[in-house]
């Protein structure tokens, strides 16, 4: 690829997502990105590690003629490509990369909207129901009146205890002593 292709691509990356690239060179060395320090006309100065070691904050100046590959070290959302694009504007990333983050963000409420409903949606939730789990939660708030309800009753049963163990007489010498709690 030519030099002016490889500055293009630079030049199109957001600053959010420089951190998820790896440079791969034709010797096959990999670079993980921190930064992309400048872009200059035949070569790149990037800020990172070489991929597989904890050495980071090493400047690596490569000529993009020594270049093969860059690829994002993160899972891509199909709505996300758009973002390594080199042909959409930067403008055009900051809103692609908003309408993402809002989706996400409403996908991750509903989703826990949904796991505090026991999988139901809130309006399927009967009434009676509702007024249950708010007394549970009361209850678990160490709010007054901490008396066992009915519904804390059956969330959390008693377990009887075991009845103390009888030994003919003699016998209990023979066994091991319990472990003492510390």
């Amino acid at each position: 690829m030519e030099a002016a292709s490889w500055k293009s691509i630079f030049e199109s990356i957001r600053v959010e997502d420089q951190r998820f690239l790896v440079i791969r060179t034709i010797d096959t060395l990999e670079i993980a990105v921190e930064l992309i320090s400048r872009v200059e006309s035949e070569v790149v100065l990037i800020k990172g590690r070489i991929a597989g070691s904890a050495d980071a904050r090493r400047i690596f100046i490569l000529p993009y003629d020594k270049l093969a590959a860059i690829y994002v070290n993160r899972v891509v959302a199909n709505e996300e490509v758009a973002l390594f694009s080199p042909s959409i504007s930067l403008e055009e990333k900051q809103r692609i990369a908003r309408d993402f983050e809002e989706k996400t963000r409403q996908q991750r409420e509903s989703e826990l909207n949904l796991a505090k409903n026991g999988g139901k949606e809130a309006e399927e939730i009967p009434s009676e129901v509702k007024a249950e789990l708010e007394e549970i939660k009361r209850l678990a708030n160490g709010s007054p009146g901490n008396a066992p309800s009915p519904a804390k009753e059956a969330m959390h049963p008693r377990v009887p205890t075991m009845p103390e163990r009888r030994y003919p007489s003699g016998m209990k010498s023979q066994l091991p002593e319990p472990p003492r709690p510390r």
